[in-house]
């Protein structure tokens, strides 16, 4: 567990005033379950705005090795756009965009730095805050994961999405693998438990949180822990408001008593309307077609063409991004609603993007593999509820 997890803190803005806990604390806690083990593990890294040739307005952290991850401007005269840079000293080893957001300003970040998948290689980690809810105040980050660039060279980054994050809690040592898991977590709205928790009669809005590990750029599902599912009471309000900063939120709200633990997935219907096999023919990355010129960023959906035992081929589409899929509704495409694994029939966060898994093509890849597709009723009757399962051995 040695060095196991750095943090190297860049200053908030004075500017910042959110409700939701989002990059506070100072101390991360290893879990071995069931008992909570503390180390002190963390080591603190002073930041500062600093001149970066070719960009604007920059703020540095400072890691070993003489390298520093900087969030920089793209020119002087930008306000919103920006960029994570990657330098040993002065020289660049990779960039990625970001952006400036009334959430996310250039010297709100922090880096972390760690060995997920326990080989002895410390991964860059850096959660950006996308925005925040109405309401209770639901928090929404995308979390880039980088592998060390002086030992494996430079890499785009892996982009997880996730609910209400907190470092504290989200990274969590496992002594079983001696590696750390990561603890993503989203509400589900109208959430019926009935189905796998008989004596649970109400539906409601559950926080939900499914554990994956890390691999050689990739997470995978980690089926041997169940899946944590707690119903929002106001009980749970007054504790996600009277947090702590040493609290290992959101870890801490789901080993509260009144949470549930899973094995079986509650956001899937038992009732089961058709079922279909075959193998994963062709996948491709597709854009959606803009609206107008004023769109700048491109948005993209995944296509699967799947041939069928029996033959035949058909096309299903698939996007996290829940607006992506009520634009390609309106373009009559074939949806797959969720993305599942077999025999575990457990199924990924609908924010979670297939590619953080897999590859598009080759050895690692989504293509040839083969897969169950099936259809269930959905939350209203007019639904359909159509998942593509892919059948790991």
């Amino acid at each position: 567990m040695k060095n196991l997890i750095k943090i190297i803190n860049v200053k908030i803005s004075k500017n910042t005033n959110f409700r939701f806990p989002a990059l506070l604390g100072s101390m991360l806690l290893c879990l071995t379950s069931p008992a909570i083990a503390q180390s002190n593990l963390l080591k603190n890294y002073k930041s500062a705005e600093t001149p970066v040739q070719g960009f604007g307005k920059a703020y540095c952290a400072s890691l070993p090795d003489n390298m520093s991850v900087c969030k920089a401007l793209v020119d002087r005269n930008e306000t919103n756009k920006a960029k994570y840079l990657v330098r040993q000293g002065d020289k660049m080893l990779g960039e990625f965009k970001t952006e400036i957001t009334m959430y996310s300003g250039i010297e709100d970040f922090e880096v972390l730095e760690g060995d997920l998948d326990g080989d002895g290689s410390m991964e860059i980690i850096i959660p950006e805050l996308d925005g925040q809810s109405n309401g209770i105040g639901i928090g929404f980050f995308s979390i880039y994961i980088l592998p060390n660039p002086l030992e494996k060279g430079f890499r785009a980054p892996l982009v997880i999405k996730t609910q209400d994050f907190g470092r504290n809690g989200a990274f969590i040592f496992d002594a079983s693998t001696k590696t750390i898991n990561i603890l993503i977590t989203y509400w589900a709205e109208n959430l019926n438990l009935s189905n796998v928790v008989p004596e649970v009669k109400a539906g409601g809005k559950y926080f939900i949180g499914r554990w994956f590990g890390y691999r050689d750029g990739k997470i995978f599902p980690v089926f041997e822990k169940p899946l944590l599912a707690r119903r929002f009471l106001d009980s749970f309000q007054a504790e996600r408001s009277e947090y702590d900063t040493s609290e290992m939120f959101p870890y801490s709200w789901l080993q509260n008593k009144a949470t549930l633990q899973l094995k079986s997935d509650p956001e899937v219907s038992p009732k089961t309307l058709s079922t279909m096999r075959g193998i994963i023919e062709k996948y491709e990355r597709r854009q959606l077609p803009k609206k107008d010129d004023s769109e700048e960023e491109a948005l993209y959906y995944g296509q699967y063409t799947i041939r069928l035992d029996s033959g035949k081929r058909i096309s299903y589409v698939i996007s996290p991004e829940s607006d992506i899929n009520e634009n390609l509704k309106k373009l009559n495409k074939q949806f797959i609603t969720r993305i599942g694994f077999l025999p575990s029939r457990l199924t990924l966060p609908q924010q979670i993007d297939v590619l953080d898994l897999f590859d598009a093509s080759g050895s690692k890849g989504i293509e040839k593999k083969r897969i169950t597709v099936t259809t269930h009723p959905g939350i209203k009757n007019s639904d359909i509820q159509r998942i593509l399962w892919f059948e790991e051995k």
